[in-house]
């Protein structure tokens, strides 16, 4: 990581916790949030905790994150400004690769700041992680596309998408290539 991209990474944290942390609800705002609350403890998707598929690697990052905070509202605050933090400097890679850096603060600073994206990161964290998954694979997956880019690309951006499946269990769906016969994007007309 070079030296601007660790200051905007700095720089999207800050905005994400002064954006956030002020109005951060004092307990868990949905049904979701207690689901994970209670598998900060016992983790067991046949009992809810949290809801089927479970996403394992969601609870982990809490768990650790937890250590930090004590209890599970701080814990999932915490989440919430590392997914809008990490998605808008995944966003700014991929814009700053393609379209130059006023592009890339515009794009992200646009993600980051989101109502939607600025609801999910306080109250329903979990969900803030399909942002990462999409600007993260997809910068992974330009990379890829590079002439002659060396295969581990194309392999971290698959190893990418399955591990946020772990996060959320449609991301490798959402992310999955289309099937050039199932589209009409080579077709002659």
């Amino acid at each position: 990581m070079t030296g601007r991209s660790t200051l905007a990474l700095a720089a999207f944290v800050a905005v994400a916790w002064l954006s956030r942390a002020p109005l951060a609800p004092p307990r868990l705002f949905y049904f979701d949030s207690v689901n994970y609350a209670l598998a900060l403890d016992h983790f067991n998707p046949a009992l809810h905790q949290p809801q089927p598929p479970g996403s394992p690697f969601y609870v982990l990052l809490c768990r650790g994150l937890r250590l930090l905070a004590g209890a599970p509202e701080p814990t999932f605050l915490l989440s919430g400004i590392l997914a809008a933090a990490l998605s808008a400097w995944l966003l700014w890679t991929l814009a700053r690769r393609l379209y130059g850096e006023s592009a890339a603060w515009a794009a992200a600073l646009l993600l980051l700041l989101h109502p939607v994206n600025w609801l999910a990161t306080l109250t329903n964290q979990a969900r803030a992680y399909l942002a990462v998954a999409s600007a993260g694979v997809a910068y992974l997956a330009l990379r890829a596309s590079a002439r002659e880019a060396p295969v581990h690309w194309l392999y971290s951006a698959s190893l990418l998408a399955g591990v946020l499946g772990g996060f959320r269990a449609e991301a490798p769906i959402l992310l999955a290539p289309l099937d050039r016969k199932s589209t009409r994007l080579n077709s002659s007309h």
